[in-house]
């Protein structure tokens, strides 16, 4: 009997985890990379727009989160969501203040502690503290190359 490509790529990646959390791990990685591919050119446009799109993610988020088969997912769009709008506000209103960007992108930092904290959240909560991480580390870098 002939496995499908897809049939064997999902028992690699079975073996090597769940299918679903490397899923999850790949799903994560392509929206890092969406801040840069879409929300920069239109924050740098339409920063209302880039704001208001927070909205959407909120309410795909909530969604997401009330079926059982899907909840993961919006837990995870629901950190994205946190990201998208301190990026919206930041690179929208204050990107001419380098010294404004860790703190403005840490708007949502009390949100996902508090979620951390009561055990809501934890993956959203968790890429958004990664995000913000990511952003800290890349400032530092920067600045110490100047």
């Amino acid at each position: 009997m002939k496995q499908t490509f897809q049939s064997s790529l999902r028992q690699t990646f079975q073996s090597m985890g769940t299918f679903q959390s490397w899923s999850l791990f790949s799903a994560a990685m392509f929206l890092v990379s969406l801040p840069v591919l879409i929300q920069a050119p239109l924050v740098r446009t339409w920063p209302w727009l880039s704001l208001i799109a927070t909205g959407g993610w909120l309410l795909g988020s909530y969604g997401l989160l009330q079926q059982e088969r899907t909840q993961i997912w919006g837990d995870l769009i629901f950190g994205f969501a946190l990201a998208w709008f301190s990026g919206s506000i930041y690179w929208g209103w204050f990107r001419a203040e380098p010294l404004l960007h860790v703190p403005m992108e840490a708007i949502g930092l009390p949100v996902a502690i508090w979620a951390l904290l009561h055990s809501r959240l934890r993956i959203g909560s968790l890429f958004f503290l990664g995000s913000l991480i990511g952003s800290t580390v890349t400032d530092i870098y920067f600045s110490w190359s100047i």
